[in-house]
């Protein structure tokens, strides 16, 4: 768990998906744009309880790791989404995450790239890959910025869009 302050001040709590964050969840895939749940790959339209499925059934894989981004005023919303998965392998995590269109371009995608990277050696990973779409120039750049490199540009065999396997390696902690 970690409280960051944003660039505009906005104090938000990065902690662990819990089972009963569902609701709040829920409020926040259904309050997401088009263009936020097409860039961030999400899978559309879920009806509200398959989405209750969906996430009971991802909180009892232990191969997810997933967590919330919360703002506290006065009750605790969710403004971010985030996760790792090792479907494949233990050693290498593929992330996600994905923030809100009124909290976008205000430094979150940046501060879960950073938490993420911080916690993936206590997760035993050695390496961080994501599914970006090319036309997602924006987390193309943050990606970069924090090291991540493409690995592999190809077609989504859903989508027919072109996308970039990104990935970087972790570090051991110290």
């Amino acid at each position: 768990m970690k409280e960051v302050v944003l660039g505009n001040g906005l104090r938000v709590l990065i902690r662990p998906q819990m089972l009963e964050d569902a609701n709040g969840l829920w409020a926040l895939y259904s309050s997401l744009s088009r263009t936020t749940r097409t860039l961030s790959g999400i899978p559309e339209p879920l009806d509200e309880q398959e989405f209750y499925e969906r996430m009971t059934d991802l909180l009892r894989n232990a191969c997810q790791h997933r967590y919330i981004c919360a703002v506290r005023s006065p009750k605790e919303r969710f403004i971010g989404y985030f996760g790792v998965e090792t479907p494949e392998n233990p050693e290498t995590g593929w992330m996600f995450f994905f923030v809100q269109d009124d909290y976008q371009g205000q430094g979150l995608g940046k501060e879960i790239l950073a938490y993420t990277i911080e916690e993936a050696p206590l997760l035993g990973l050695k390496r961080l890959k994501c599914q970006v779409w090319v036309e997602n120039k924006r987390a193309i750049s943050l990606f970069r910025r924090y090291g991540f490199k493409v690995e592999k540009e190809w077609s989504d065999p859903e989508s027919g869009k072109l996308s970039y396997t990104m990935s970087r390696a972790i570090s051991s902690p110290l």
